[in-house]
């Protein structure tokens, strides 16, 4: 199975801003699932926040054949044209976590309507490397049905600069909202590896229908 480059977006829209600003500037977004370095790409509303230090209100997630495919999106005149035009008359703060994953069973794009559930970690300051692989390690042991049986799991170790400390992400698909609702992801993630844990940020978001100009 080939690996993905996941990237997962928190941001906060400004109270004060233009909507239709907003509405363009996630329509672009959703546009630029078109160039042939994306696999998967959804922007949106977030549905809900489970838990979270700072309130968000929207979502990016994209998927990649590999990280260098994530590295050259991010530069792309196209991504770079979208943020120098709305980010900062729309965008308040943003968190982004990046990962990859070497087995992503199932599809590479969650199907539309699909119930999506987004997990950060953030460690203790001091732990080191080997605490983080032990958390990594606990997170790969976790049987999904005790997650609620997704139907896609990812996770893994945070290379994105924008983290604000956060060190892990997990990302999980599910059949319905009532297997989604089914369990506590912060709850059980705390119980897991609380001794390590800092914080954790959980969101949902309903995985949209394909975008189309």
């Amino acid at each position: 199975m080939p690996r993905i480059a996941e990237h997962v977006v928190l941001s906060k829209v400004l109270d004060d801003a233009d909507p239709k600003m907003v509405k363009d500037s996630f329509d672009g977004l959703n546009a630029l699932n078109s160039l042939d370095l994306v696999l998967y790409l959804t922007a949106g509303e977030v549905f809900r926040v489970q838990s979270a230090p700072r309130k968000y209100t929207h979502f990016l997630h994209s998927r990649y054949r590999a990280r260098d495919d994530l590295s050259n999106y991010l530069v792309h005149p196209d991504h770079v044209a979208l943020g120098k035009q709305y980010g900062a008359a729309t965008i308040e703060y943003v968190m982004a976590l990046d990962w990859v994953v070497d087995d992503l069973p199932g599809a590479a794009a969650p199907p539309p309507g699909a119930p999506v559930r987004a997990t950060f970690l953030k460690l203790k300051e001091g732990l080191g490397e080997e605490a983080k692989k032990e958390v990594l390690a606990i997170i790969g042991g976790i049987e999904k049905s005790e997650l609620g049986s997704p139907e896609q799991i990812s996770f893994g170790e945070n290379f994105s600069i924008r983290c604000n400390g956060f060190s892990i992400g997990i990302l999980a698909v599910y059949p319905d909202l009532k297997s989604l609702d089914s369990v506590d992801t912060v709850k059980l993630i705390e119980e897991k590896v609380g001794e390590k844990l800092e914080q954790v940020v959980a969101f949902d978001y309903i995985a949209p229908e394909p975008y189309s100009a």
